[in-house]
């Protein structure tokens, strides 16, 4: 049975949408429509890919992150990947503003993840036979 993980939504996300909701307003407030249009346009595009983005570990072995309905999947075998480990970006005052799983796979090649239940993403990761799975350091 197939595994599906759901993204997390990070605050600046959030952010960027609702300062894009908002120029898409004043520029049909000002009727620029052309403009408006377009940053209704990337409005609906970037919310369908921040609430359809999934991953999903199959059966046969294989990790496929698909970014959205707009946008083509990316498949990796779990044998391929060489190294998993949770990451944070600047911390301040000990609050880190992102974390986020980075997983290398092939030849020096890296994607980074952000499921919405981290943990329970690695100990799949480790219980489908990922060997390399480091757990975040707390400075």
């Amino acid at each position: 049975m197939n595994r599906i993980f759901h993204v997390r939504i990070a605050w600046y996300q959030y952010l960027y949408l609702i300062v894009l909701g908002g120029l898409s307003f004043f520029l049909l407030w000002e009727k620029n429509i052309i403009s408006a249009t377009c940053c209704m346009v990337l409005l609906v595009f970037l919310i369908e890919r921040f609430l359809h983005t999934t991953y999903t570990f199959t059966t046969d072995g294989k990790l496929i992150i698909s970014p959205g309905r707009f946008s083509g999947s990316k498949v990796i075998r779990l044998k391929d990947i060489t190294s998993v480990e949770m990451r944070r970006s600047v911390s301040i005052l000990g609050f880190s503003l992102l974390h986020y799983v980075m997983i290398g796979y092939g030849a020096d090649r890296y994607v980074s993840l952000f499921p919405l239940k981290e943990l329970e993403f690695m100990m799949l990761l480790e219980a489908q036979g990922v060997k390399s799975v480091k757990e975040m350091k707390r400075s």
